[in-house]
């Protein structure tokens, strides 16, 4: 569970880092 939880953290943040590159072009 606790495993889950990180892997769904860090694709947040991977979607939210891409997010802010395509906002900045």
């Amino acid at each position: 569970l606790l495993e889950s939880l990180e892997k769904i953290e860090k694709e947040q943040s991977k979607q939210a880092e891409m997010k802010n590159e395509k906002s900045e072009e």
